[in-house]
Formats: structure tokens, sequence, C-alpha cells
């Protein structure tokens, strides 16, 4: 098992409230500091001061999708070493191609993961 989340900071981008508490607590209860999100503005508004040590992404986003999050974060030069793993409910294999030639760690399908996994590919991720 990977290293627990305390003191690490992570920044979830998620516009699916339900899911998002969810996974901000168990990240919480493992330790983490959890700024959580549900838009791409808010998200890149609360980066202009503040460096996490991981960024979840969802791709599906009200305003900026998470693809333009991802382009403002890897071109920032503060911002281009931290790890984001973006998520998303469709599985086009286009999407995670395209995620990873942007930069970004890894690809998940939210509908294939539970959130005790979601939490560990996290950790593994910081670890």
């Amino acid at each position: 098992m990977a290293e627990n989340l305390n003191e690490k900071t992570i920044v979830w981008v998620e516009d699916d409230n339900f899911l998002g508490n969810v996974i901000s607590k168990k990240l919480s209860a493992e330790g983490a500091k959890v700024i959580y999100m549900n838009t791409g503005a808010k998200a890149l508004e609360a980066l202009e001061d503040l460096v996490p040590d991981l960024i979840l992404l969802d791709v599906l986003l009200p305003d900026k999708d998470g693809f333009e999050v991802l382009e403002e974060v890897k071109r920032s030069s503060r911002l281009n070493d931290v790890p984001v793993i973006m998520f998303s409910n469709l599985s086009h294999e286009e999407n995670m191609i395209k995620a990873k030639k942007m930069g970004a760690l890894d690809f998940y399908v939210k509908s294939n993961m539970t959130p005790d996994q979601i939490v560990e590919n996290v950790k593994e991720a910081i670890s």
C-alpha cells in the first residue's frame, strides 16, 4: 500500500457534487488537504496562489473543460511539474491519448473505479 496523504494538498475539480464530496471525504480521511471546486474557472483561480501536490481533474466541466485547465496548468512554469490525473465517464480512447499527450499523468474512467481505488491511485501518484 502506498504512503498516507498527510500534509499533501490535492486540488479536486469535479462538477458532480455527490462524487466530489465522497472523494473529498475519503482523501481527507487519509490526511490530505483537499481543495474541491466544481468548475474549471474556479480551479484556475485557486491555482493562481497555490501549487498543490496533485490535481484531480474531470474532463466535462460546466465552463472550461478539463483539457483547457490541463493546458493552462502545463503552460505555467509554477505548475507544469504538478501531476494531473484526469477523469471522465466517457471512455473514448482519443480522450485518454489526448490527456497523456498534453501531460496528464493518467486518465481514468470514473464508472470503472470505486472511490477506494481512486484514493489508492492518488497515493501511488503522490508517492
